[in-house]
């Protein structure tokens, strides 16, 4: 296999642009900027857009004033996932979902704003989402868990509205598509990650078999193409699956059923005709970038950065080669943990400035991305390692499962093994 000298790669480049002819069959993708730009259709993508030029400060750091509020009063439950919707937190833990006031938190108010409770459920997962209903923009809310059961939940009136039942076994992460609202991916511990219509709860394609993971999958994300997909696993496998044709049209017969059954109200047997796409081949797999479970996966541009249970997510670069998949290494950004530990995920902002993540001593640390330590103007070399540019220890030495940033980086969220929802406002400078 021929060396690559990073000296001679322009990384920015390639981080922006199509340049199909700098490594045979390496996907390359457009920049945010300009995708965002493209879809303004979408509500969701307009929100990002408009959310990277609420800020212009050159950087940022967390404020010393730290406010938490206890997810369940005299129990602790572990808490796993956390999203933030304008100025409402919205997490999970055992077989609860919570939804908190930004405010009341900083004011010392315990009580939560909506509570969903589903009996012999544990949830690992939410995304969330806006659709029109009934003349009206609806925030939806997906999640998953151990009961192999997506619960789909209308955040105006606090009810669950439809499941979505397919997968074999536990759920670990929901991503509802960039820009088609009633479009949503799941993982499992099936070893298969599903495509849904959330209005029709049609089961669009199952993605698995002999290309696809031979374990729990733990984290999915999109591309902002929206014309790809990648996935990570116990197995140790990246994974990138394309959005072809015959998937995009089996997304437009999802959404038919709801016109047929409109027309002849027969939902059961409509929703037999509905034939489920299997889809096993991916355009990309590798399994050296870490030596361990890879349970946390995202886009950046046309990188990727993903993480393992050692303290390091690396961002890099795809490479098609014809003796088989691997990868080149752009950047690192390492983190302390005590042990080894997993289904601990990172975040970015919508911005794609920031990423924060937690770790097993209660810290919560946020690095700069696209930023090359190393780099001058002669030589553009983005392999280093990254150290955090701030950073915040709680007083609950718990296991920090996940954060999330504001959409204007007013504040940055996170949860715990504790059962503690805390809150640190973010200074611009």
């Amino acid at each position: 296999m021929e060396e690559i000298d990073e000296k001679e790669i322009n990384f920015e480049a390639l981080k922006n642009l199509a340049i199909e002819d700098l490594f045979p069959k390496t996907i390359f993708y457009p920049s945010q900027t300009e995708l965002l730009k493209e879809n303004t259709n979408s509500s969701r993508s307009t929100i990002q857009q408009e959310s990277s030029n609420n800020y212009t400060s050159n950087s940022i750091v967390l404020d010393n004033r730290l406010y938490s509020v206890p997810f369940h009063k005299g129990e602790k439950h572990a808490l796993y996932d956390i999203l933030i919707e304008d100025n409402f937190i919205i997490t999970c833990g055992s077989n609860y979902i919570k939804v908190y006031d930004y405010q009341d938190i900083k004011e010392g108010k315990n009580e939560s704003k909506m509570t969903f409770l589903s009996e012999n459920e544990v949830f690992h997962a939410l995304s969330i989402s806006e659709i029109r209903q009934s003349d009206r923009n609806v925030s939806v809310l997906a999640a998953g868990g151990m009961s192999s059961i997506i619960h789909l939940i209308n955040l105006n009136d606090y009810v669950e509205f439809k499941q979505l039942i397919g997968h074999r076994n536990e759920i670990y992460d929901l991503k509802f598509h960039p820009f088609e609202t009633d479009i949503l991916l799941s993982a499992s511990k099936d070893f298969s990650i599903r495509m849904w219509n959330i209005f029709t709860g049609a089961q669009i394609v199952i993605f698995g078999g002999p290309e696809g993971h031979i374990a729990e999958v733990l984290s999915i994300d999109w591309h902002l193409s929206a014309d790809y997909f990648v996935s990570t696993a116990i197995d140790g496998y990246v994974k990138i699956w394309k959005i072809e044709e015959n998937i995009k049209s089996k997304i437009v017969e999802s959404r038919e059923i709801m016109k047929n059954n409109e027309m002849k109200k027969n939902i059961k047997d409509e929703k037999k005709q509905f034939k489920t796409l299997i889809k096993s081949n991916t355009m990309f797999s590798c399994n050296s970038v870490h030596e361990n479970y890879v349970d946390c996966v995202r886009f950046n541009g046309n990188f990727i950065l993903s993480k393992s249970v050692d303290g390091v997510i690396k961002e890099w670069l795809p490479i098609f080669n014809s003796e088989g998949d691997y990868y080149y290494l752009v950047n690192t950004y390492s983190y302390t943990l005590t042990e080894k530990i997993w289904y601990v995920k990172f975040n970015i902002d919508t911005s794609y400035r920031y990423l924060s993540i937690g770790n097993n001593k209660g810290n919560v640390l946020i690095f700069e991305l696209n930023r090359n330590n190393n780099a001058n103007e002669d030589d553009l070399n983005y392999i280093c390692t990254t150290r955090e540019m701030c950073a915040v220890m709680s007083s609950s030495e718990f296991t920090v499962r996940q954060t999330a940033f504001h959409k204007d980086l007013k504040f940055l969220a996170w949860v715990n093994d504790e059962g503690q929802v805390f809150v640190n406002d973010i200074i611009h400078k």
